[in-house]
């Protein structure tokens, strides 16, 4: 009940409807009434009166053959031009009968456009006599300023409170299915037993105005939807426009997404530096602490590393002079006949000012030193008396 407003078009007078929501009765209050419709189905119920139930037995088709099919079915039993009236189909009975309703056009158009006057877009336009509450084999009864019967659920009548009982004998006597009791709901206020002889027992409950539109209320909101007239023509249209829910609901999405890529995207970034960070600072750690093991911590690494460097690169020049000389000493004591008489080093490269007895003897000193493992290159070799004097390259 809390999702649905009910509104009752009385047929006098018809601009001044009752409407409850949540359980509570209003009348009046348009704008009150235009607020409540928001977000609920409407279900308006119209006089009784002015629509005719019957029941068709036509064959099962197409909504479109079946449209065309009803006027022709009934035709003979109604007293106005089929061109006039509208005709509503609910669902098919057990028995292979088809429920319709008829009322005129004219009252159609008449109830809609009061409605959108309103502002009042209802989904549902029920027949009153379908509002009673409705249990098999109960007929219930409706009694206020007219009479009206649900027979069926879908079947049902109205007419003159005064003819009530002759209406009940004759539908009873035509009725395949005539009921094993009858609930009356009188609103009148004066009990309706004595005039009520029938067949079956009746059962008389007396309401006040008030409880009787409250209980057809409830009838509505807990049974589902019986015959609904806003069909063919007068149809609820949907609209062929997207609904700005379904527009605007992946636009929001695409919105948090950009918005959480905008947080996330620099937590993430300095989650993943922080880690590069910390794993560089590990390891330069490391390396420090191997290059200066008695450091208690870690001052000016660069500076500090840049100079162990620069200083194991001249002890470094320093020994691999010492490694040549110590092997040229070597090929010297080796190779009789070659006395050396000049020594210079210089850009990791040393250079021999030799003088030997014979070019032999030049010669075996050259392959000596080669044979260490050093390059040899001679540059310079000249014949002095009956020596030889030359350099040799030794890097």
């Amino acid at each position: 009940m809390h999702k649905m407003l009910v509104i009752y078009l009385h047929a006098s007078p018809l601009s001044e409807p009752h409407w409850v929501v949540n359980g509570v009765l209003h009348h009046g209050d348009m704008a009150g009434m235009v607020l409540a419709a928001e977000g609920r189905q409407v279900v308006v119920v119209v006089p009784a009166q002015a629509v005719v139930l019957m029941q068709a037995k036509l064959p099962k088709m197409s909504g479109a053959r079946l449209k065309q099919a009803l006027p022709f079915a009934l035709e003979e039993r109604l007293v106005d031009e089929v061109d006039t009236l509208h005709f509503a189909a609910g669902a098919y009975c057990p028995d292979g009968t088809l429920p319709v309703a008829v009322v005129a056009r004219e009252k159609m158009r008449e109830w809609l456009t009061l409605l959108q006057s309103w502002q009042i877009h209802a989904e549902v336009i029920l027949p009153g006599m379908l509002a009673l509450p409705w249990q098999e084999g109960v007929w219930s009864v409706g009694v206020q300023e007219i009479a009206q019967v649900r027979a069926r659920r879908f079947d049902g009548f109205a007419g003159d409170r005064i003819n009530l009982p002759t209406l009940l004998n004759l539908a009873m006597a035509e009725s395949a299915e005539p009921p094993s009791r009858i609930q009356c709901w009188n609103v009148t206020g004066e009990s309706l037993l004595p005039a009520l002889t029938l067949a079956v027992p009746v059962e008389e409950t007396m309401l006040s105005p008030e409880q009787w539109l409250l209980l057809m209320a409830k009838t509505v909101c807990e049974g589902p939807t019986t015959l609904n007239l806003r069909q063919g023509a007068f149809a609820v249209k949907k609209s062929r426009r997207p609904k700005w829910n379904n527009v605007l609901k992946p636009i929001r999405y695409l919105a948090l997404s950009w918005l959480a890529l905008l947080i996330l995207y620099p937590l993430i970034s300095y989650a993943i530096l922080a880690t590069r960070l910390h794993h560089n600072e590990t390891v330069m750690q490391r390396i420090y602490y191997q290059h200066f093991p008695k450091a208690t911590r870690m001052v000016a690494p660069k500076m500090r590393l840049e100079e162990k460097l620069q200083s194991l690169s001249g002890n470094a020049s320093q020994q691999h002079f010492l490694l040549l000389l110590a092997q040229v000493g070597d090929g010297l004591k080796t190779v009789s006949g070659v006395r050396l008489t000049q020594l210079h080093y210089q850009g990791s490269a040393l250079t021999l000012m030799v003088s030997a007895v014979s070019p032999a003897a030049f010669n075996a000193l050259t392959d000596c030193l080669a044979q260490q493992g050093l390059k040899v290159k001679q540059q310079n070799a000249s014949l002095a008396g009956t020596h030889i004097n030359g350099s040799l390259l030794i890097d």
